[in-house]
């Protein structure tokens, strides 16, 4: 499959404007309040919002499939949040689908201590590319990473923990990104299963659920917005759904 593609025109300043609590490596979270404008560089770096995680020249000198995989295994934890806000948008975008499958298959031959985030990685690169993607391409990435969260298919609590994560990342990384990326009522299944199973008794899914639940809220935020009311009803009936279960509760 061929395609043409156009770069992301986000700046590190653009993107970084966009993540809250990446030094703590608590993940992003709903940012659709936010009415502050964005910060220059210069700003953000006094602040040391970027340099704090990662050299953002990343972004820009690594494109191949194999130092993408590289840097994403061998990154620190706070490192790793800024790898889930941004990826690496000069090498992915939504129409880069031949380019996902050169990851995937670059994944699929590593042997790697941390294989967690080897095998969560491709679904991270489809999450960014949701927001740019045809509606053909979009069902594509979006049944990568249904598959890869599909708890019957070798269920991992981490690989699922870096989805969920890098899937509100995504929704938050833009503006275009916030009224475009779309999933399906297969992955409000999911974040609302998930959630249940904590609510259950499964503790160890304690952070794991925590994340999907944040990413049911922010997407219920995005969807309000959008005024997709179809999608949004779906949500706020896993939310009641959550809300009425007994157990430790999300608070």
């Amino acid at each position: 499959m061929t395609a043409t593609f156009q770069p992301s025109s986000e700046s590190p300043a653009t993107a970084a404007a966009w993540l809250i609590g990446l030094p703590a490596g608590i993940g992003a979270a709903p940012v659709a309040s936010i009415k502050k404008p964005p910060l220059t560089s210069k700003e953000l770096f006094s602040q040391g919002l970027l340099d704090a995680v990662t050299d953002h020249r990343v972004l820009r000198s690594h494109k191949t499939p194999e130092a993408i995989l590289e840097h994403f295994h061998d990154a620190p934890t706070g490192t790793l949040m800024f790898y889930y806000q941004l990826f690496w948008p000069i090498y992915i975008t939504g129409q880069q689908l031949e380019k996902l499958e050169h990851l995937k298959a670059v994944c699929a031959k590593a042997r790697k201590k941390r294989w967690q985030r080897v095998r969560a990685l491709p679904a991270v690169a489809a999450a960014h590319a949701l927001g740019s993607a045809t509606d053909e391409v979009a069902e594509v990435l979006r049944n990568l990473i249904h598959f890869t969260l599909d708890v019957e298919h070798e269920p991992n609590r981490g690989v699922i923990a870096i989805i969920w994560q890098s899937l509100t990342s995504a929704l938050i990384r833009n503006h275009s990104h916030w009224q475009r990326l779309r999933l399906d009522s297969r992955f409000i299944a999911q974040a609302e299963a998930v959630c249940h199973s904590f609510l259950a008794g499964d503790t160890l899914l304690l952070d794991v659920a925590t994340y999907a639940w944040q990413f049911l809220l922010t997407y219920e935020r995005a969807l309000l917005d959008r005024g997709d009311r179809e999608t949004l009803g779906a949500i706020q009936l896993a939310h009641q759904r959550v809300a009425q279960r007994n157990g430790p509760g999300f608070a």
